[in-house]
């Protein structure tokens, strides 16, 4: 995998426990975080061009990394207080995403529902791939503009409530076109020809990227557009910013460089684990020390994130040596 892209998944994650941990004023950076993880996700996954040939042993391996973590998570909060209810099961099938309500979608572990709507594309990345393999990317890039396009209208007919909330963060089809965008920018990726430029021509590209997404959030937090329409007006930066820091990914740059440190890639590998456990952990922190619940939310965040780190690196480990690599 490109080092950089691997090191965007830790921001994303570190981004989200923010958000849902400490400040509720995140929420556009969050829901960029959440697109860029989706859309990550598509394109590293199909980078490897899984072929429907081997499909058996491909999703077997994917769903070796998601389903152990989640179960794991599920029974914990089950046992701790969460109880057994009817919702469990679909959210032990990892099918509760598609149930448009809160206690459903969100029950148990919040981000699972990230996990149910990456399922189905998983599920049919080997056939996605083939199919937009026949479609020049100048076809492909003008689809995903019409889709988003539509997918903008569609969101902006429904009414503000609790469905186009789920319809806009949510929903698995729409997931679905995040994840294929992410399979669209690979595709952009491999028609780039070679590029290695100067370091200081990359730096100055690279950091032209990160002050677009900054200013594309700046506008989200303060402009006219309706939240709801976040989503696909996000996507085109983050494809830009994963396209671009991809193909540059020898050339050097500043931002390359920070991605491809020892500590981001190191964040990087867990960044799954914290996603999934930041939840959990920041409350038995909290739960641990009462005290720290009253003092700065900075003072909070330095105390709860090596938290979440440390014990995501635990749990990593353990998977990593019983369960991801295992043949």
């Amino acid at each position: 995998m490109i080092k950089s892209l691997n090191s965007l998944r830790a921001l994303a994650a570190v981004v989200i426990i923010m958000y849902h941990t400490w400040s509720g004023t995140l929420a556009t950076e969050a829901c960029m975080a959440m697109i860029m993880m989706m859309a990550l996700s598509g394109m590293v996954n199909a980078m490897h061009q899984p072929s429907p040939i081997g499909y058996g042993r491909w999703i077997a391996a994917r769903l070796r990394r998601i389903l152990p973590l989640h179960w794991l998570t599920l029974a914990a909060l089950a046992a701790g207080g969460a109880g057994v209810g009817w919702t469990l099961l679909p959210n032990a099938l990892l099918l509760h995403a598609w149930v448009p309500r809160p206690d459903v979608c969100y029950g148990y572990n919040t981000m699972s529902w990230f996990l149910s709507a990456l399922l189905p594309c998983y599920l049919l990345l080997p056939w996605l791939c083939r199919a937009l393999g026949r479609v020049p990317v100048k076809a492909q890039l003008a689809g995903l503009a019409a889709l988003l396009a539509a997918e903008g209208a569609w969101l902006l007919s429904l009414q503000p409530g609790r469905f186009a909330t789920w319809a806009a963060y949510v929903a698995p089809p729409v997931q679905f076109v995040n994840f294929a965008a992410g399979v669209v920018a690979c595709n952009v990726w491999r028609a780039l020809p070679p590029v290695r430029l100067p370091a200081r021509q990359a730096s100055a590209i690279e950091v032209a990227v990160v002050v677009l997404i900054a200013a594309l959030a700046w506008i989200t937090h303060t402009g006219p557009l309706p939240a709801r329409l976040g989503p696909p007006y996000c996507l085109w930066a983050l494809l830009v910013a994963m396209v671009a820091l991809a193909a540059l990914s020898r050339s050097g740059g500043v931002v390359t460089r920070f991605l491809s440190s020892r500590p981001m890639q190191w964040l990087g590998g867990i960044s799954f684990e914290m996603f999934m456990l930041h939840g959990m952990v920041c409350a038995a922190v909290l739960a641990a020390v009462p005290r720290l619940a009253a003092l700065p939310w900075a003072v909070q965040a330095a105390v709860c994130l090596p938290a979440v780190a440390a014990v995501s690196w635990v749990v990593n480990r353990i998977l990593n040596s019983f369960v991801y690599k295992r043949k």
